[in-house]
């Protein structure tokens, strides 16, 4: 796999959705990287979502690797108390057979943008 992490922090009191947007959106709900150097398969991305302290509404379940898709209807996360600062992060990975693929084609470029949209009024 290859994989990054992007951490960040968010502050709430109250609860918020997350959703995605992607420039090169799957038929699954995936985000992709295209390959900008020659033509290729675009790269499917597994997103995860981590927000300690956070739960879904909907389920209680704790935020944790809550993967993201566009397909999905947006989480509502709630927490206990307020937060401030809380350290989070989103987990961004290219798994499987879609690496074999990639490195099909050494020296390529791949890009592609992902927006998360942190929505206060769900």
């Amino acid at each position: 796999a290859l994989e990054r992490e992007l951490p960040f922090t968010v502050s709430s009191s109250g609860q918020f959705s997350v959703s995605l947007q992607c420039e090169y959106p799957l038929p699954d709900g995936r985000c992709a990287i295209r390959n900008m150097t020659e033509s290729a398969a675009d790269a499917p991305l597994d997103i995860q979502l981590t927000l300690p302290g956070f739960r879904v509404a909907s389920t209680g379940v704790d935020a944790v690797g809550l993967p993201l898709t566009t397909t999905m209807a947006p989480p509502i996360f709630t927490a206990q108390s307020l937060v401030i600062r809380r350290p989070s992060q989103l987990h961004f990975a290219v798994n499987g057979e879609a690496v074999k693929d990639m490195l099909d084609h050494p020296g390529s470029h791949y890009r592609g943008d992902v927006t998360v949209v942190f929505d206060a009024d769900p």
